[in-house]
Protein backbone atom coordinates (compact mmCIF):
# COMPACT_ATOMS: atom_id res chain seq x y z
CA UNK A 1 0.00 0.00 0.00
CA UNK A 2 2.90 2.03 0.60
CA UNK A 3 4.06 1.52 -2.34
CA UNK A 4 1.00 2.48 -4.47
CA UNK A 5 0.81 6.18 -2.30
CA UNK A 6 4.67 6.94 -3.36
CA UNK A 7 3.48 6.09 -7.34
CA UNK A 8 0.69 8.24 -6.90
CA UNK A 9 2.60 10.76 -4.82
CA UNK A 10 5.28 10.83 -8.42
CA UNK A 11 2.34 11.37 -10.53
CA UNK A 12 0.53 13.91 -8.77
CA UNK A 13 1.68 16.74 -11.20
CA UNK A 14 0.89 14.72 -14.20
CA UNK A 15 -2.72 14.06 -12.92
CA UNK A 16 -3.43 17.78 -12.71
CA UNK A 17 -1.30 18.68 -15.80
CA UNK A 18 -2.43 17.97 -19.74
CA UNK A 19 -0.97 14.54 -19.53
CA UNK A 20 -3.69 13.33 -16.95
CA UNK A 21 -4.65 10.63 -19.29
CA UNK A 22 -1.07 9.10 -20.24
CA UNK A 23 -0.46 9.48 -16.31
CA UNK A 24 -3.33 7.85 -15.36
CA UNK A 25 -2.93 4.53 -17.94
CA UNK A 26 0.84 4.57 -16.50
CA UNK A 27 -0.47 4.16 -13.16
CA UNK A 28 -2.98 1.44 -14.10
CA UNK A 29 -0.46 -0.25 -16.13
CA UNK A 30 2.79 -0.01 -13.18
CA UNK A 31 -0.13 -1.79 -10.67
CA UNK A 32 -0.85 -4.03 -12.92
CA UNK A 33 2.65 -4.89 -13.29
CA UNK A 34 3.04 -5.03 -9.63
CA UNK A 35 0.40 -7.60 -9.32
CA UNK A 36 1.90 -9.47 -11.55
CA UNK A 37 5.03 -9.50 -10.05
CA UNK A 38 3.74 -11.09 -6.50
CA UNK A 39 3.06 -14.22 -7.56
CA UNK A 40 4.73 -16.98 -10.05
CA UNK A 41 2.12 -18.50 -11.45
CA UNK A 42 -0.91 -16.74 -11.24
CA UNK A 43 -1.72 -13.07 -9.79
CA UNK A 44 -3.46 -12.72 -6.92
CA UNK A 45 -5.74 -9.63 -6.50
CA UNK A 46 -6.11 -8.55 -2.86
CA UNK A 47 -8.71 -6.14 -1.79
CA UNK A 48 -6.16 -3.07 -1.92
CA UNK A 49 -6.11 -4.43 -5.85
CA UNK A 50 -9.73 -4.36 -6.10
CA UNK A 51 -9.90 -0.67 -4.64
CA UNK A 52 -7.12 0.94 -6.66
CA UNK A 53 -9.55 -0.12 -9.80
CA UNK A 54 -12.57 0.99 -8.19
CA UNK A 55 -11.03 4.27 -7.33
CA UNK A 56 -9.04 4.64 -11.06
CA UNK A 57 -12.47 3.97 -12.77
CA UNK A 58 -14.34 7.11 -10.65
CA UNK A 59 -11.71 9.28 -12.26
CA UNK A 60 -10.83 7.75 -15.74
CA UNK A 61 -13.18 6.36 -18.06
CA UNK A 62 -10.43 4.23 -20.16
CA UNK A 63 -9.36 2.21 -17.45
CA UNK A 64 -11.09 -0.88 -18.67
CA UNK A 65 -8.98 -1.04 -21.79
CA UNK A 66 -6.00 -1.05 -19.56
CA UNK A 67 -7.34 -4.01 -17.24
CA UNK A 68 -5.16 -6.88 -18.51
CA UNK A 69 -3.81 -9.40 -16.24
CA UNK A 70 -2.17 -12.07 -18.02
CA UNK A 71 -0.77 -15.52 -16.65
CA UNK A 72 2.27 -17.02 -18.22
CA UNK A 73 0.34 -18.74 -20.47
CA UNK A 74 -1.74 -16.08 -21.60
CA UNK A 75 -5.03 -16.43 -19.90
CA UNK A 76 -6.72 -13.39 -19.12
CA UNK A 77 -7.40 -13.40 -15.62
CA UNK A 78 -9.83 -10.69 -14.79
CA UNK A 79 -12.78 -12.05 -16.99
CA UNK A 80 -15.49 -14.20 -15.91
CA UNK A 81 -16.29 -17.60 -17.73
CA UNK A 82 -18.84 -16.64 -20.04
CA UNK A 83 -21.55 -19.59 -20.22
CA UNK A 84 -20.79 -20.55 -23.60
CA UNK A 85 -17.65 -21.81 -22.79
CA UNK A 86 -17.47 -25.32 -23.57
CA UNK A 87 -14.34 -28.22 -24.06
CA UNK A 88 -14.59 -27.48 -28.05
CA UNK A 89 -14.80 -23.64 -27.38
CA UNK A 90 -11.54 -24.29 -25.33
CA UNK A 91 -9.58 -26.57 -27.49
CA UNK A 92 -10.17 -24.03 -30.51
CA UNK A 93 -8.50 -21.45 -28.59
CA UNK A 94 -5.71 -23.39 -27.17
CA UNK A 95 -5.20 -24.69 -31.07
CA UNK A 96 -5.39 -21.26 -31.96
CA UNK A 97 -2.84 -20.21 -29.59
CA UNK A 98 -0.71 -23.29 -30.25
CA UNK A 99 -0.41 -23.29 -33.84
CA UNK A 100 -0.51 -19.98 -34.69
CA UNK A 101 -0.42 -16.99 -31.89
CA UNK A 102 3.11 -18.29 -29.98
CA UNK A 103 4.68 -18.51 -33.81
CA UNK A 104 4.07 -14.99 -34.63
CA UNK A 105 4.87 -11.52 -33.55
CA UNK A 106 1.74 -9.51 -34.03
CA UNK A 107 2.49 -5.77 -34.68
CA UNK A 108 -1.38 -4.29 -34.10
CA UNK A 109 -4.94 -4.93 -34.61
CA UNK A 110 -5.26 -5.00 -38.23
CA UNK A 111 -2.60 -7.44 -38.74
CA UNK A 112 -3.89 -9.90 -35.70
CA UNK A 113 -6.99 -9.70 -37.91
CA UNK A 114 -5.04 -10.67 -40.96
CA UNK A 115 -3.09 -13.65 -39.08
CA UNK A 116 -6.55 -15.19 -37.79
CA UNK A 117 -8.10 -15.04 -40.96
CA UNK A 118 -4.78 -16.76 -43.04
CA UNK A 119 -5.07 -19.62 -39.98
CA UNK A 120 -9.31 -20.30 -39.77
CA UNK A 121 -9.38 -20.55 -43.87
CA UNK A 122 -6.30 -23.59 -43.63
CA UNK A 123 -8.11 -24.51 -40.12
CA UNK A 124 -11.13 -25.19 -42.27
CA UNK A 125 -10.01 -25.88 -46.01
CA UNK A 126 -6.69 -27.78 -44.97
CA UNK A 127 -5.98 -28.93 -41.27
CA UNK A 128 -7.20 -32.36 -40.37
CA UNK A 129 -9.22 -33.22 -37.37
CA UNK A 130 -9.20 -36.41 -35.48
CA UNK A 131 -13.06 -35.88 -35.24
CA UNK A 132 -13.55 -35.85 -38.59
CA UNK A 133 -11.43 -38.63 -39.45
CA UNK A 134 -8.02 -36.83 -40.54
CA UNK A 135 -10.57 -34.84 -42.91
CA UNK A 136 -10.85 -30.59 -43.01
CA UNK A 137 -13.90 -29.15 -41.88
CA UNK A 138 -14.84 -28.20 -45.78
CA UNK A 139 -14.78 -31.72 -47.20
CA UNK A 140 -11.65 -32.28 -49.66
CA UNK A 141 -12.03 -34.53 -52.45
CA UNK A 142 -10.12 -37.29 -52.71
CA UNK A 143 -6.88 -37.05 -54.61
CA UNK A 144 -5.55 -40.31 -56.52
CA UNK A 145 -1.82 -40.69 -57.62
CA UNK A 146 -2.57 -40.21 -61.27
CA UNK A 147 -3.41 -37.03 -60.14
CA UNK A 148 0.27 -36.14 -60.27
CA UNK A 149 3.09 -35.29 -57.99
CA UNK A 150 2.41 -33.94 -54.66
CA UNK A 151 3.17 -30.36 -54.25
CA UNK A 152 3.42 -27.96 -51.10
CA UNK A 153 1.44 -24.75 -50.77
CA UNK A 154 2.47 -22.24 -47.74
CA UNK A 155 -0.10 -21.40 -45.58
CA UNK A 156 -0.33 -18.68 -42.56
CA UNK A 157 2.76 -16.65 -44.00
CA UNK A 158 4.29 -20.52 -44.48
CA UNK A 159 3.35 -21.59 -40.55
CA UNK A 160 1.85 -24.34 -41.98
CA UNK A 161 1.30 -26.29 -44.78
CA UNK A 162 -1.32 -27.67 -47.37
CA UNK A 163 -0.68 -30.51 -49.91
CA UNK A 164 -1.90 -30.97 -53.89
CA UNK A 165 -1.61 -33.34 -56.50
CA UNK A 166 -0.57 -31.22 -59.42
CA UNK A 167 -0.52 -32.63 -63.20
CA UNK A 168 3.25 -32.55 -64.48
Amino acid sequence: MVTLLLRLLRLLPLLCGAHRHVALENLALRHQLAVYKRTVTRPKVRRSDRLFWVALSRVWAGWRQALVIVSPNHEVLTAPHSPWQNPFAERLIGSIRRECLNHVLVLGESHLRRILTRYFSYYHRARTHLALDKDAPDVRPVELPEAGRIVEIPEVGGLHHRYLRQAA
